[in-house]
C-alpha cells in the first residue's frame, strides 16, 4: 500500500537475512513518526527470506505504514537500491540494511529537522558501530570538510542520512557496476551536486552492526581498484571536492588493510598510487600510511593528510 501523505521512503534490500531481517524491520515499524514508506527489496534470497518479507509485509501493511514489496533478481545490493529508489513516490528517501536498527525516535527526529531547515538537501546523524565482538564506538557525521569524511570515514554510509529523492535522481542513483564502495562512489557524486548538508545533533538513534566476515574477502583488491578509479575520474571531474591525492591516500591506506586481511596481492593498490603521483611529499605520504596501517596504526588519513601537495 502507498501512503499518499508521507514524507520518506525507507528502501531496505534483503539478501539473505532471514535469521536478522524481522528485527531490523520490527525497528521501523516501532517509528513513532506517522505516515512511513516502507519498499523492501528482495535480491533473488535462496534462505526464505523472500516468503518471511511477504509474510511480514501482509501482517503490518496500513493505512499510514505502507509497505511494499519488490524483487530484483539480479545480484548486488546496488541494484536492489536502485530497484526501490525508482518505486520512491516520496519527497525524501531513506535507505537502511537489513540488519541494523533505528530507535522508535529517529524518523520523527528526521521529519522535525525537515520542518526547521526547508532549505536542506542532506541531513545526517551521528550513529553508533558494534563490532563483531559487541564492542561499540560512535560514528560521527561532520559536515565541515563532507567530502574528505566520506571519503575516509563513509559518512554517507547508508545509514547515517536522509536526502530528498530528487537529489538521489539527478546524481544518477548506486553505481551497479561496484561490488564495493558503492555508497561512498554515491556519497561524492551526491555532494558533487552541492548540496546544503545539516548535521542533526542529540544522541545516535541508529545502531549499525559489523559482522565477523572479513572487510576485504575474495577478489577485494581488484573491485576496490574499480571503485577507487571510479572516486579518482570523479576527484579529477570535480577538483573542487578534494584534490586526487586524497583518494591515493585511501587506497594506500586500504591497500594495507588487505595486505593485513592475507590478500597480500593488494599490495599493487599501494604500487599503483605511487606510481600514479610524481609528488614527492604525496608518495611520502602515501608510504608511511601504508607503513603506520600495515602496523595496526589508527587514524592514518588524518595524520598524513598535512603532507599532501
Amino acid at each position: 500500500m502507498n501512503c499518499s501523505k508521507a514524507l520518506i521512503s525507507i528502501v531496505i534490500p534483503v539478501y539473505n537475512r532471514a535469521a536478522v531481517v524481522t528485527r531490523t524491520l520490527d525497528s521501523v515499524f516501532a517509528q513513532t513518526a506517522r505516515p512511513l514508506q516502507l519498499i523492501l527489496v528482495d535480491n533473488a534470497s535462496t534462505d526464505g527470506s523472500a516468503e518471511l518479507l511477504r509474510q511480514w509485509a501482509a501482517t503490518h501493511d496500513s493505512s499510514d505504514f505502507g509497505v511494499r514489496l519488490l524483487s530484483e533478481p539480479q545480484p548486488g545490493a546496488a541494484r536492489a537500491r536502485n530497484c526501490g529508489l525508482r518505486a520512491v513516490d516520496t519527497p525524501w528517501t531513506m535507505f537502511f540494511d537489513s540488519d541494523d536498527l533505528m530507535r522508535p525516535g529517529h524518523v520523527d527526529r528526521v521529519l522535525r529537522a525537515i520542518e526547521r531547515c526547508p532549505q536542506a538537501d542532506i541531513f545526517g546523524w551521528d550513529v553508533i558501530a558494534y563490532d563483531a565482538a559487541g564492542h561499540a564506538r560512535k560514528l560521527l557525521f561532520e559536515p565541515a570538510g563532507a567530502a574528505w569524511h566520506n571519503l575516509m570515514h563513509g559518512m554517507l554510509a547508508t545509514q547515517r542520512y536522509c536526502a530528498r529523492t530528487e537529489l538521489f535522481r539527478r546524481a544518477g542513483g548506486w553505481c551497479d557496476s561496484l561490488a564495493t564502495w558503492d555508497d561512498i562512489e554515491l556519497g561524492t557524486r551526491l555532494l558533487c551536486l552541492g548540496p546544503r548538508v545539516v548535521r542533526l545533533g542529540g544522541e545516535p538513534t541508529v545502531e549499525v552492526y559489523y559482522s565477523d566476515e572479513s572487510v576485504t574477502g575474495p577478489g577485494y583488491a581488484a573491485s576496490m581498484q574499480k571503485s577507487l578509479a571510479a572516486l579518482g575520474e570523479i576527484a579529477r571531474n570535480y577538483g573542487r571536492l578534494g584534490p586526487l591525492s586524497h583518494v591515493r591516500l585511501k587506497q594506500a591506506i586500504l591497500a594495507a588493510d588487505c595486505v593485513r586481511e592475507g590478500r597480500t596481492d593488494a599490495r599493487s593498490l599501494l604500487d599503483e598510487a605511487l606510481r600514479a603521483d610524481s609528488r614527492r611529499l604525496n608518495r611520502l605520504a602515501y608510504r608511511l600510511a601504508y607503513r603506520y596501517r600495515l602496523a595496526g596504526g589508527r587514524g592514518a588519513a588524518r595524520l598524513f593528510k598535512p603532507l599532501l601537495r
